[in-house]
């Protein structure tokens, strides 16, 4: 009899745990950060989910071809004619048509598609450390807005400061389609995760990032057991904010394979880079095909990422358990009527 019972205990405890989800619903008015429908995170799925339609509208894939075939990337709309992404996806590149950008579906490689016009990488880009992980591409024509599969992404309103962007234990959301699992197949459908920020002077983040300034670490630590993979590379790191709107606080660089214990992933921090954003997107050249980017003189001012501030993030999200209270109620009498 009390094998029975504790039978059903944990029965109706796995039913429950398996349903748990959080709903981000945006503002529907904002300008940005916000696409046709709200974002429906399943919170306790070991590594990813697929993601909604038309819930992250400004990843995009991007397929780069290289050496008589390609490799993939992920990316995210920023505006209009700008995509944003990591440096070390299209470093070598020196032809931007040789590039395309793939908006406004969830399937890899479908949907409204875009040739690169121009490749910004940044100018301190460094390779050995991934220092500046990221880069900027123009397309060759400017996507349609106003179309419910498209949309773009905000970006921090927070400069980079002394203290950390987003605060270690805020919920994040990463999204790709990349690998599932180190070397493993890859997603054909937008996977969906949702990790959080790991501070930057704990050990977890301490033995795998290089320069806290200009990355974060993000994971769930200590076990790791959501991550993501080789093929996400470029793609956004997300915080639902208190203006209710999606914006873009990290960029995917890199990690210690997937999903390691005790590894959290590494992403470009994107508030250490908004003046380099902002001073980009305007600029024009005169070849249309032309590797180009604007060098500052001096190299960037970095600041020391040694504490926390106090920085409140409001949780705009709504959490629910996918049973009906009828149908809990009758779940209950079935269970016990014995």
């Amino acid at each position: 009899m009390m094998h029975a019972l504790i039978f059903r205990l944990c029965c109706l405890f796995l039913i429950c745990r398996i349903t748990y989800q959080t709903e981000y619903s945006c503002d529907s008015k904002a300008p940005c950060g916000c696409s046709q429908f709200p974002v429906v995170a399943n919170a306790r799925i070991v590594n990813g989910e697929n993601a909604g339609r038309n819930t992250l509208s400004w990843a995009v894939s991007i397929k780069i071809q290289a050496n008589e075939g390609y490799y993939q990337c992920g990316g995210t709309i920023i505006d209009d004619s700008y995509i944003i992404t990591a440096a070390h996806c299209v470093d070598f590149i020196r032809n931007p048509s040789d590039i395309s950008v793939y908006a406004g579906s969830l399937h890899v490689f479908d949907g409204v598609v875009r040739s690169a016009s121009e490749i910004h990488v940044h100018p301190y880009y460094d390779d050995q450390r991934n220092r500046n992980d990221i880069a900027l591409l123009k397309l060759d024509r400017a996507l349609d807005l106003s179309n419910d599969n498209l949309s773009k992404i905000c970006l921090p309103s927070t400069v980079a400061t002394s203290g950390e962007y987003p605060i270690a234990g805020t919920s994040l959301l990463a999204a790709g389609w990349g690998d599932k699992w180190s070397e493993g197949p890859s997603s054909t459908t937008l996977q969906q995760v949702t990790i959080q920020a790991v501070g930057a002077q704990t050990t977890y983040c301490q033995h795998i990032i290089e320069d806290p300034t200009v990355q974060l670490c993000a994971g769930t630590m200590p076990g790791s057991e959501k991550d993501t993979c080789q093929g996400d590379s470029g793609g956004p790191l997300m915080m639902f904010n208190a203006n209710q709107t999606w914006e873009l606080v990290g960029i995917i660089s890199y990690g210690r394979d997937c999903a390691v214990p005790d590894y959290p992933g590494v992403y470009t921090r994107v508030t250490s880079y908004l003046e380099w954003i902002n001073t980009t997107i305007p600029y024009t050249p005169t070849s249309p095909t032309t590797l180009t980017t604007t060098l500052p003189t001096t190299s960037p001012t970095q600041t020391t990422a040694t504490k926390q501030t106090t920085t409140t993030v409001f949780d705009n999200s709504s959490s629910s358990i996918g049973i009906s209270t009828s149908l809990f109620l009758s779940m209950m009498l079935f269970l016990f009527k014995y």
